[in-house]
């Protein structure tokens, strides 16, 4: 009998992703994002969420310095400082979807649809780039890298993957395509960093093609 291959779907390619992201942390997929922190085991990130019970491991990074000190996580100074100097190398984004019928108002059958991705890299400044991943447990130098997953609006099938390289603080992505039929389109966003957890992001647009 011959064997038929299965369609890769949504689910498929974001469980990849994010398996991609344990190995590089040295993680299980149900750790706790913030293990990825350097000095703490189970126990002190415990302690830290009884205390701390709202808060997620990408707000935590986006404190400031002094926010950040006044909740505890650190008891040791010198450990606090190192895991400052962690915090500075993560990728934390923030993106803006945008898009249009270059001299439209309407999208219609037949338009060529603009999209643009704008992704801007808080922890750099204009003249800095991207350097190796932290990571408490593996071994090798690594650049990190994302991946653009098109999606339905349900989130299983998959319309198109992108792998992005961004090394910059902004960075933009720009994508065209012909609107091929009429009714309401919507397309779901997701941006995957292959080496960390924590900082993906999902986004999604929807428009009606006359």
């Amino acid at each position: 009998m011959k064997n038929i291959p299965k369609k890769v779907n949504a689910k498929t390619i974001n469980t990849l992703i994010g398996f991609s992201q344990n190995i590089v942390q040295g993680m299980w997929y149900d750790d706790d994002e913030f293990l990825q922190l350097p000095f703490l085991d189970y126990e002190s990130v415990k302690n830290f969420k009884k205390k701390s019970k709202n808060i997620t491991f990408e707000n935590f990074c986006r404190l400031t310095r002094d926010e950040r000190k006044a909740l505890g996580m650190y008891t040791d100074n010198q450990q606090f400082e190192e895991c400052e100097k962690v915090i500075k190398t993560f990728p934390i984004i923030d993106v803006d979807v945008k898009y249009e019928v270059e001299g439209e108002t309407d999208i219609a059958v037949g338009d060529f649809l603009t999209i643009k991705i704008t992704v801007n890299h808080l922890n750099l400044s204009e003249k800095q780039s991207l350097g190796f991943v932290h990571s408490n447990k593996f071994p090798y130098l690594k650049k990190s890298s994302w991946y653009l997953v098109f999606t339905d609006a349900e989130d299983n099938e998959l319309l198109g993957i992108d792998k992005l390289i961004i090394n910059e603080k902004i960075h933009l992505k720009e994508m065209k395509d012909r609107m091929q039929r009429a009714g309401t389109i919507e397309l779901h966003f997701h941006l995957k960093n292959d080496s960390y957890r924590g900082f993906d992001k999902k986004m999604h647009i929807k428009f009606n093609v006359l």
